[in-house]
């Protein structure tokens, strides 16, 4: 890419930016004058890599951006007739948040929950989906953040922290709660489908929780019910079930005696 040309070529300003010994693919890079103008960008580094031609003689500042990453910014001479060396750009990862999400009620780790960090203006500078056994890691956040952490059938949350990494730089642990919701489905019937009878769901505690009325097929649905373990009953308490609401709960039929 072109700096500026302002005069007698001089050179380039090349080299390779990592962190540790992994090369950054995607590190953005921008070259400004003594006078703090921007000369040159580069967004993409292929390996690591960049270069910047046709570069006039003076002194420059390089800074390198890269997400999850510190900033740094390095003093650049370009010599007339002089060739510059290549530059090793080396940057520092940012300590990140990790944590569990769990459902609070059930105190279960909820799978394929989408975490997504804020910064103070509202933009999105993180995200990353839990794993199966509920646990999550942002990298590169750097500053007082707002969590938003959202899983199927559940209510969003968010939740604000200020950033305090270890002394060691490592991650700072928020565990994030979430109550998951699914829907409860099934049949009721005697010697035949039993339509128009009224169900009623139960918490442990005996409180009527929903209710609904079961279709011209028997059929039944409860949506949007918090994960747990219910009493099922009919009005006319013919059909008493318990049941489990979870996401891979089977639907349970009841049957009239």
């Amino acid at each position: 890419m072109s700096a500026r040309d302002d005069g007698p070529v001089a050179g380039a300003v090349t080299g390779v930016v990592r962190s540790g010994d992994t090369p950054l693919g995607d590190a953005v890079l921008t070259l400004t004058d003594g006078a703090g103008t921007q000369v040159g960008r580069i967004a993409q580094t292929p390996g690591g890599h960049f270069g910047f031609d046709a570069v006039a003689p003076g002194r420059y500042v390089l800074i390198a951006h890269h997400c999850g990453h510190r900033p740094r910014a390095l003093t650049v001479r370009v010599a007339a007739g002089q060739p510059t060396m290549p530059l090793a750009v080396a940057l520092e990862p940012i300590a990140g948040v990790r944590g569990v999400v769990r459902d609070p009620d059930t105190g279960a780790p909820v799978a394929a929950a989408t975490v997504v960090a804020l910064d103070a203006g509202g933009d999105v500078v993180a995200t990353t989906m839990s794993d199966p056994d509920g646990t999550y890691r942002l990298g590169g956040v750097g500053a007082a953040i707002t969590l938003v952490v959202a899983a199927p059938g559940a209510d969003p949350v968010a939740r604000g922290i200020d950033r305090d990494a270890g002394p060691d730089g490592s991650d700072q642990v928020v565990d994030l709660p979430v109550r998951t919701r699914g829907s409860l489905a099934g049949t009721v019937s005697g010697p035949g489908p039993a339509a128009g009878l009224g169900l009623v769901l139960l918490d442990p505690t005996g409180r009527a929780v929903a209710a609904t009325t079961t279709g011209g097929d028997g059929g039944y649905r409860f949506g949007a019910v918090p994960a747990g373990v219910y009493t099922l009953r009919s009005d006319t308490r013919a059909a008493v079930a318990t049941v489990a609401v979870g996401p891979h709960e089977e639907p349970p039929d009841l049957v009239l005696s």
